[in-house]
């Protein structure tokens, strides 16, 4: 059977109670960061989101897929960010320089100092222990070109950043990815569709447990080969042998950076639930799978999306959960 032939057009009818809808357009990216110190905060625009995060950051590369998907779909109206909380920093001197400035950015207050003529790694450190003076914070010379950041209180929230001569290497999340949810969900309730960074499949999988237990839904992707084999430790096959009906996934090459399940939701979450199938939908940023039939049916066993050329169009299939219902039921019931 070839792809034209799996495409047919069935149109769903739910015939439940009316639900109120406006959150059901709105996302929520869920990421591990110090960007910010508020456990959210809620985004309209591209432009919004580069004032807080670098083109690199994940939480930008997904947010650029949700907000980029104009003429192929309907754009979300605005999307809220989450914090998972991170109780210490360590970094380091990128870029040792004389008469230059270095800069750290901690609870939303800059501390510059400038390097002298005859710089090193450990003055410039030594100068910024100096230069901090938030008594919340714990700021550490480590005595070697490096430094940590940490909170006094842990758990508290709290932000950091840096200017681009400084390196900004290990981050240490006090939390797992349910804890998070948890605690971000407390603070704002609005949004209807989790996308994480992470794409370890323990983490995948405890998300979807969590979202099997509230009425929202849970986008994942993965990049792992064994996905197209009939192999039964690929997330796919783990959701799908539990038949996770609030998680869709979508099987691609290069989903970890490309966040095909993002760009997928961000044209098509804003449509009116029930009236949208996710099937046959293009998308902008996502690269196109090149699979052979026996790797497309072993994704369909497990209830994999994934991302094909089809006819000349580069199209999704096949839009449905992992317990094979389509994504579009939304369900509400």
């Amino acid at each position: 059977m070839s792809d034209l032939d799996q495409i047919i057009r069935i149109t769903l009818t739910r015939a439940s109670q009316p639900v109120q809808t406006a959150s059901f357009q709105i996302p929520l990216i869920l990421a591990t960061f110090t960007n910010f110190a508020e456990r959210t905060r809620v985004y309209e625009s591209m432009t919004q989101v580069a004032e807080d995060f670098d083109s690199t950051d994940s939480v930008y590369v997904i947010a650029s897929k949700l907000f980029g998907q104009s003429g192929v779909g309907a754009v979300p109206p605005s999307i809220v960010v989450g914090r998972r909380q991170v109780d210490s920093i360590t970094a380091s001197i990128g870029t040792v320089a004389n008469n230059t400035e270095y800069s750290v950015t901690i609870n939303g207050t800059t501390y510059t100092i400038t390097s002298d003529a005859d710089a090193s790694a450990l003055e410039i450190v030594a100068a910024l222990d100096t230069a901090v003076t938030d008594v919340e914070i714990n700021f550490t010379d480590n005595l070697d070109g490096t430094f940590s950041v940490a909170p006094v209180t842990p758990g508290e929230g709290w932000s950091f950043s840096a200017s681009s001569n400084i390196t900004v290497g290990t981050t240490t999340a006090t939390e797992t990815w349910v804890e998070a949810l948890d605690a971000v969900t407390e603070d704002n309730d609005s949004w209807y569709l989790l996308i994480a960074e992470t794409h370890v499949a323990a983490d995948q999988e405890a998300l979807s447990d969590a979202i099997g237990a509230v009425r929202k839904i849970y986008g994942v992707s993965t990049a792992d080969a064994t996905a197209t084999a009939t192999s039964t430790t690929d997330i796919g096959a783990i959701l799908s042998a539990k038949s996770a009906g609030r998680t869709y996934g979508v099987y691609l090459p290069t989903a970890n950076s490309d966040y095909p399940e993002a760009a997928w939701a961000g044209a098509q979450l804003a449509y009116t639930p029930g009236s949208n199938d996710w099937d046959f939908k293009r998308v902008n940023g996502v690269t196109v799978s090149k699979l052979s039939a026996t790797a497309k049916n072993n994704l369909r066993e497990k209830n994999y999306n994934f991302y094909t050329e089809v006819g000349g169009v580069n199209i999704f299939q096949d839009g449905n959960m992992f317990d094979g219902l389509p994504i579009d039921l939304k369900k509400v019931a």
